[in-house]
């Protein structure tokens, strides 16, 4: 069995069943690096016979410079030392580089027809100047402990296992499966050989599922199979995850279903070329964890990966004296992982689990590994809840916990004490009694964390509730259990949606006017203990200045004398009329009004600003657009002039309504002569000529009113001396007799 790894050369230990692509051994496929002088690399009929069909009519058009026929090609193939039930099929050292690919084919086409003739396993050879094989036994290379075997390995007789025992190794781990389908129909004989040697057996299931249900499939066929071959439950049980096909995720649901069938003791093998090899590893942890990767030369003096329970260092050993010159991998125990089924690890062996846990105390570090290096500390994961996924009984009395965070991202080892069990994702519950008020509308109350909502936001924005619990959820987010006043539950919220209060009272929040309180009955409360306070004053206005939302459903403004400035308390908004300004809200009008008083000026602001003085606009008539009740009792109107320029904001009381244009009737008691014969008398305010000018032009009229018109012209109001009434004329018409 070797890992996919970056390098030159594939190297297949040769097997296959021609015509059974399924069961093929693909396990030990591997590409290695340039490793040194005089060593010969192997390809499978079965990695070459993916393509035979479309090859084998094509040899022959490769006739271009520098490639040999393919006479010449099968003729230079060395098939010497091959025996009834192997065919070797070597590549000679002096094969030009532009004949190697067609010397490939043509091999392959030999090793076909040889396979279909004889049934021998076939084994092709390419002999490369780069890449070294080493010697099992030799003191310049890594302790070999270890050496894995599949059906490529089938060669090998009862005297090679009893070499290797002398050699030095202490374990074979036996290829069972591979997927849901194949058995490694050597097996039964290699772990016989193995055992009468001396040697401990673990095995390796080599992984093919795509999903959940395949990964139980799986379990449950390589735990057939561990049974069929009579192998103790205690034997080690390695998941070989090299394809990238293979969801390292679903390794729980493997686990699961091996342990349901008893094997318990489990391992994983995997390398850099798996993409996923670090979730693969998490599963049982780095001590359970057996790992391939070639350096160019082996070396006793250079131990790689010393971090993990194996280290597999090489495919291209060979046994010393051995039956044949083929090749086996070979591993170097640092932990005594490969040591056989009577050694587990301190922690024990990887138990599936699939709960959400809260971590709810802060002595029980996350480790990376079983030698307790922290893998971070408790700070950065305290009141999080994770994913735990396997649980491990170590033998110092203690259970842990392997967690992943909702990313996947493997977060370490945990002591159960450290840890609450949810009942789901939202994690565990904590007690809380805090009020908190919405100051975020976008985030809707929910009546069960598979998200019904229960309430949107904008229909609880400002209100205040009660906070009886927070869950810190799997999502990362936190989520309170809202009350409101009468004890109603409202739902589960983001905590990001409110803010704390420190009481029922709620959030201060700004608002800014005036309250004209509608009785003399309500209390201005001095605390919001609701015991002692003031009572208000009818029609009295009071400045708000902030307003709190109440748990009990109320609104309460902060109120202050609007004179003195002083604070009084808080009032229920209900007790008045709420304004912006201390003028009040505008209320439209549409009148005529003329200024009777030099008192009272136009202002520009509330801020008093004057416009215009009282004596520059004494007498003249205006249009009130808006009325505005102050709070500092007084009634103003809104003015324009005949142009419609504003004029500004003048007291009531400095003005008479009229009833139309015209304004309102002054008293006058004047003789009038009419001297001008362009004015006539008008019979009403809609201009309607009762007499002309011409017509009373040098007559003396008694002028027993008068009217400043909103045009700016001032009209009399005329009888003749029986006291017959002749209409309304300009002033500009008329000259005062006395």
């Amino acid at each position: 069995m070797d890992m996919k790894l970056a390098g030159l050369f594939l190297l297949v230990a040769a097997g296959f069943l021609i015509g059974q692509p399924v069961q093929a051994d693909t396990s030990t496929m591997t590409t290695v690096t340039d490793a040194g002088a005089g060593v010969e690399k192997t390809l499978s009929v079965f990695d070459l016979n993916m393509h035979a069909n479309n090859q084998q009519n094509d040899s022959q058009n490769h006739t271009m410079g520098g490639v040999l026929t393919d006479e010449a090609l099968k003729a230079s193939i060395d098939s010497s030392g091959s025996t009834s039930s192997l065919h070797y099929l070597r590549m000679p050292a002096s094969m030009p580089e532009a004949s190697v690919s067609e010397w490939v084919k043509v091999a392959q086409q030999v090793a076909t027809a040889d396979r279909m003739k004889t049934g021998r396993t076939q084994e092709i050879i390419l002999t490369d100047a780069t890449v070294a094989t080493v010697q099992i036994g030799s003191s310049s290379i890594p302790r070999v402990d270890a050496v894995d075997v599949s059906s490529y390995q089938d060669w090998m007789t009862q005297a090679d296992f009893t070499k290797l025992k002398r050699l030095g190794v202490s374990t074979v781990i036996v290829k069972v499966t591979e997927g849901s389908s194949y058995t490694n129909s050597a097996a039964k004989t290699q772990i016989a050989y193995a055992k009468a040697a001396g040697l401990k057996v673990d095995v390796y299931d080599y992984i093919r599922f795509t999903s959940a249900s395949q990964a139980q499939a799986e379990a449950r066929y390589t735990a057939s199979a561990m049974e069929g071959l009579g192998l103790s439950k205690a034997t080690l049980i390695f998941a070989d995850i090299e394809e990238n096909s293979v969801p390292a995720a679903d390794l729980t649901n493997y686990w699961s279903a091996l342990n349901a069938a008893g094997y318990r003791n489990h391992g994983v093998y995997t390398g850099g070329g798996y993409a996923e090899s670090a979730t693969a590893i998490a599963s049982v942890g780095s001590a359970k964890t057996w790992y391939a990767q070639y350096p160019d030369t082996p070396s006793a003096s250079s131990l790689w990966d010393t971090s993990y329970g194996a280290w597999q260092f090489s495919s291209s050993a060979q046994i010393p004296g051995g039956s044949t010159s083929g090749m086996v991998d070979v591993s170097h125990d640092y932990q005594g992982l490969l040591k056989g089924s009577s050694t587990v690890a301190a922690q024990g062996p990887w138990i599936a689990d699939n709960q959400y846990v809260t971590v709810t105390h802060t002595g029980y570090p996350l480790y990376s590994d079983f030698n307790w290096t922290v893998k971070q500390p408790i700070s950065n994961v305290y009141h999080k809840t994770y994913h735990a996924t396997g649980q491990y009984h170590h033998q110092n009395g203690s259970t842990y916990l392997s967690l992943y965070d909702n990313g996947g991202r493997w977060q370490g080892y945990i002591n159960v004490k450290g840890v609450d069990v949810s009942g789901g994702q939202q994690g565990v519950h904590f007690a809380d009694d805090r009020y908190v008020t919405f100051t975020h509308s976008g985030y809707p109350l929910y009546s069960s964390f598979a998200w019904d909502v229960r309430h949107s936001g904008s229909s609880v924005y400002q209100n205040t509730y009660h906070s009886t619990g927070i869950y810190h959820h799997f999502n990362g987010a936190t989520y309170l259990s809202l009350y409101n006043g009468i004890g109603a539950w409202m739902g589960y919220v983001n905590a990001n949606a409110v803010s704390v209060a420190s009481g029922q009272q709620g959030l201060w929040q700004a608002k800014s006017g005036y309250l004209m309180a509608n009785s003399s009955a309500d209390t201005i409360w001095s605390s919001f203990n609701f015991t002692k306070g003031v009572k208000t004053t009818k029609g009295k206005y009071l400045r708000v200045n902030g307003m709190y939302h109440h748990a009990n459903g109320s609104v309460y403004y902060s109120v202050y004398d609007p004179n003195t400035g002083a604070w009084k308390g808080y009032l229920n908004a209900k007790a008045g009329s709420f304004q912006t300004t201390a003028a009040g809200p505008k209320q439209p009008d549409n009148r005529y009004v003329t200024v009777t008083h030099t008192g009272y000026p136009l202002y520009s602001s509330w801020n008093w600003a004057i416009i215009h003085t009282g004596s520059s606009v004494y007498h003249q008539t205006f249009h009130s657009t808006g009325i505005y009740h102050h709070i500092n009792g007084g009634t103003y109107l809104s003015l324009y002039d005949v142009n419609g320029i504003w004029a500004g904001w003048i007291n009531a009381n400095a003005v008479e309504v009229g009833s139309g244009q015209q304004g309102p009737w002054f008293a006058d008691n004047r003789r009038v002569k009419v001297t001008h014969v362009g004015y006539p008398l008008y019979s009403n305010w809609n201009w309607s000529v009762r007499h002309t000018g011409s017509s009373v032009y040098g007559r003396t009229f008694k002028s027993t009113g008068k009217y400043y018109h909103f045009n700016g012209s001032t009209y009399l109001s005329l009888y003749d001396n029986s006291g017959a009434w002749y209409g309304y004329m300009n002033a500009n018409g008329v000259e005062v007799v006395r």
